[in-house]
C-alpha cells in the first residue's frame, strides 16, 4: 500500500493534466451564435436613441423618413409603428439629409447631426450639414433648435489641428467631414463627436464639444475641447453610444478584410484619452456588415446592446436588419 506523501506525489500531473484538459476545452468554447433579425420598412438606419420611455428614436439618411419611433415587444424584437413615424415627421420643421447620429442628455434633449459630408458631385448641401437638438412629447418633435455649422467651425479651428498635428505629423482636411458618430456625456456634461472621415494618420477621432448648451441657445461657436485619437485598425467611426452607468463608451466601425469585403466591428471604450478601446469578439455572421446604430435596450429582464445595420434598400423594398448582443457578452 503506498504511502499518503507518494500517493500525493502521484497525484500533482494528474491534477496538472486536468486542469491543461479543462483550459484547453474553456478555449476552444465558440460564443452562442448571435441571430439576425429583419425589420418590415425601415431601410437604412443610420442611428438610433433610446428614449426615456422605453422607445426607440431611429434615424435613417433618406429626408423623407428621417426619423421614426419604434417599440421594444417582450422578447426583445422591435415592433415599427407607421402611425408614429408619420406624426414624428409632419412636427419636424426642417430638413434633414443624410441625417447619421444621435445623442440623448441628462434635460430630455435630443440631438442630432447630419453627415456633413459633400454630395457624390462633392457639393455642399445646407440639409446635410444640419446640428439640431429638440425634445419629443407623445409623438411630435418640440422646441427644435439649430447650431452654426460643424463643418464651418472645424475648418477654423487651429487647437483641432493642434492636437492632430502633434500625434500624426500633419493636419487633416475638414472638407472632407463626415460625422457618423454621436453621444452625449453626463459625466462632463459634453458632446462627443465621432468621426467617419477624416481620419488623421491611421487614428480614429472623437472630438469633445464643450459648451453644448451655448452651442444652441445662443448659436455660440462650438468650443472643442479633448480630441481623442483611438486605434481602430484604420477604420473611421460609425457608431457611437454612451454608457452612463459605466462611464463608458461602445463604437462601431467597419474593415476591409482579406477577400476586399468590408465587415462590421464592435468595440468597448473607458473615455480615457490614455486608453485605446477594446474589440468585442462576437459570433456574427460572416457576412454581418454597415452596423451603424447602438444602443442599449431592456427585455426580458436584461439588457442587450441594439445593432442596426444599414444594409437595407426601399427601392427594391429590402428592410434592414439587427442583432441583439448579451451585455454580459461585452463586459467580459
Amino acid at each position: 500500500m503506498p504511502s499518503k506523501r507518494k500517493a500525493f506525489y502521484w497525484s500533482v500531473p494528474a491534477l496538472i493534466a486536468v486542469g491543461a484538459l479543462s483550459w484547453a476545452v474553456a478555449k476552444s468554447v465558440v460564443p452562442e451564435q448571435i441571430t439576425k433579425h429583419t425589420l418590415a420598412g425601415t431601410y437604412e438606419p443610420s442611428a438610433v436613441q433610446r428614449l426615456p420611455d422605453g422607445r426607440l428614436l431611429v434615424a435613417e439618411d433618406e429626408a423623407v423618413r428621417a426619423l421614426s419611433l419604434l417599440t421594444v415587444k417582450d422578447d426583445g424584437t422591435l415592433q415599427e409603428d407607421q402611425a408614429a413615424a408619420e406624426a414624428l415627421m409632419k412636427s419636424l420643421t426642417v430638413k434633414l439629409d443624410d441625417l447619421e447620429a444621435l445623442a440623448f442628455d441628462d434635460k430630455g434633449y435630443i440631438y442630432a447631426s447630419t453627415s456633413f459630408s459633400p454630395t457624390k458631385k462633392d457639393s455642399r448641401e445646407p440639409d446635410r450639414e444640419r446640428f439640431v437638438r429638440f425634445k419629443i412629447q407623445g409623438n411630435r418633435i418640440q422646441g427644435l433648435q439649430e447650431a452654426a455649422n460643424l463643418k464651418e467651425a472645424l475648418l477654423k479651428a487651429p487647437e483641432v489641428q493642434k492636437t492632430i498635428q502633434s500625434k500624426t505629423g500633419k493636419p487633416v482636411d475638414f472638407h472632407d467631414l463626415n460625422v457618423e458618430g454621436l453621444a452625449y456625456d453626463t459625466k462632463n456634461k459634453r458632446l462627443m463627436l465621432g468621426i467617419r472621415e477624416p481620419v488623421a494618420g491611421g487614428y480614429s477621432m472623437i472630438i469633445a464639444i464643450d459648451n453644448p448648451n451655448e452651442m444652441f441657445e445662443q448659436k455660440a461657436r462650438p468650443k472643442f475641447g479633448t480630441v481623442f485619437l483611438l486605434e481602430l485598425e484604420g477604420g473611421g467611426i460609425r457608431s457611437l453610444d454612451y454608457l452612463a452607468e459605466t462611464d463608458s463608451y461602445l463604437l462601431a466601425n467597419e474593415l476591409e478584410n482579406e477577400q476586399g469585403k468590408f465587415r462590421s466591428l464592435l468595440w468597448k471604450w473607458d473615455g480615457r484619452p490614455e486608453s485605446q478601446p477594446k474589440k468585442i469578439a462576437l459570433n456574427t455572421d460572416e457576412k454581418w456588415k454597415n452596423a451603424e446604430a447602438v444602443t442599449m435596450i431592456q427585455a426580458k429582464g436584461k439588457q442587450y446592446v441594439l445593432v442596426m445595420s444599414d444594409d437595407g434598400k426601399a427601392k427594391k423594398n429590402k428592410p434592414s436588419s439587427y442583432i441583439l448582443v448579451d451585455k454580459e457578452l461585452i463586459t467580459k
